[in-house]
């Protein structure tokens, strides 16, 4: 019963998570410092491709799996990366512009030098700064894809960081622009999917072919007790 609401909301997602992903979520009770962790699964250390995900968040902070599905989806990790192509780039580009507000008003807060230099510090750091796409990419999709499912975890209410509220603000203000992006990229990951059905068809001399395309997942207890979902 305490896996129903997150067994829901991965099956509503799930569609939008690229075709054959194996994905393992498990939940910790054990490490309350990391809140989730997404590790892409792949046959070598020197392979750009991964054939599947591992998802680890802590029990107390369930919120976090909308956005390490995200994750996911952006394909991390891997020379396929949504977020490092150029059709990312614009978003990615309104992120980086309200970021260097963000510096320019602590600059001219009146806040105590050392109260200063903290925040700058933060915001200058490579996962703050934009150069991390992923992390940029997985906090608009978060937005999108509660906006368009009706998710028992939605977007995290409690434990923003200065990076969630900033992130937030863009989504807010380029909303328009932002949704434009997810539903050209998922209506491809869609059409990608029709054209490997269609080929298998034809590889198959026209027979019917029944394809799966779900995404294997997993839920894995705090006893490694496997569930497929």
């Amino acid at each position: 019963n305490n896996y129903e609401p997150i067994i829901e909301d991965l099956n509503k997602l799930r569609k939008y998570i690229v075709y054959e992903t194996d994905i393992f979520l498990s939940i910790d009770e054990s490490n309350p410092k990391q809140k989730g962790l997404t590790k892409a699964l792949k046959d070598n250390m020197f392979s750009r491709e991964a054939y599947g995900y591992a998802i680890t968040i802590m029990a107390t902070h369930v919120d976090v799996l909308t956005h390490e599905l995200c994750h996911v989806i952006d394909r991390v990790s891997t020379k396929n990366q949504f977020s490092k192509q150029k059709e990312f780039q614009p978003l990615l580009k309104l992120y980086k512009n309200e970021h260097a507000e963000e510096i320019n008003r602590i600059k001219a807060s009146d806040k105590p030098a050392e109260e200063k230099q903290a925040f700058l510090k933060y915001w200058k750091d490579p996962y703050q700064n934009g150069k991390s796409e992923t992390e940029i990419f997985a906090r608009f999709c978060e937005y999108y894809l509660v906006a368009k499912e009706k998710l028992n975890i939605t977007v995290r209410p409690t434990t923003k960081s200065p990076l969630d509220r900033l992130c937030e603000k863009v989504y807010i203000e380029h909303k328009s622009q932002i949704t434009e992006y997810f539903d050209t990229l998922f209506q491809q990951v869609h059409e990608k999917h029709n054209e490997i059905v269609e080929q298998a068809h034809e590889n198959h001399n026209n027979e019917i072919v029944d394809i799966d395309f779900e995404e294997s997942m997993y839920l894995v207890d705090s006893e490694y007790n496997s569930l497929q979902l």
